[in-house]
């Protein structure tokens, strides 16, 4: 069973963390997220420290962020221009939550 909307929060926030820690190291400025959609909607809020924000996560999307003058910044978000069928209805993050759980 999944954890807490909480606790998938405060796992992205921990684990985001560290990948901008490397980014900084590194001089790294674009971050190209695959995954799943919970733990996508929550990386991306993890990453521009907002939980609250509306995030697009389809079933197979791609969220691209950019660093742009220190701060990390959304280019895109549920981009599905690459498939040929795209399944939409994801829908909120409690939603994707509560299919999940199920």
């Amino acid at each position: 069973m999944m954890g807490s909307i909480e606790e998938i929060h405060d796992c992205s926030d921990k684990t985001m963390q560290e990948i901008i820690s490397c980014c900084d190291a590194e001089n790294i400025r674009s971050i190209l997220i695959v995954t799943h959609a919970a733990t996508l909607i929550a990386s991306v809020r993890a990453i521009l420290k907002d939980r609250s924000i509306a995030i697009d996560s389809e079933l197979c999307s791609l969220t691209k962020l950019v660093r742009k003058d220190g701060e990390w910044m959304l280019e895109f978000h549920g981009d599905c221009s690459f498939l040929i069928m795209v399944k939409r209805g994801i829908g909120t993050f409690h939603q994707s939550y509560d299919n999940y759980d199920n």
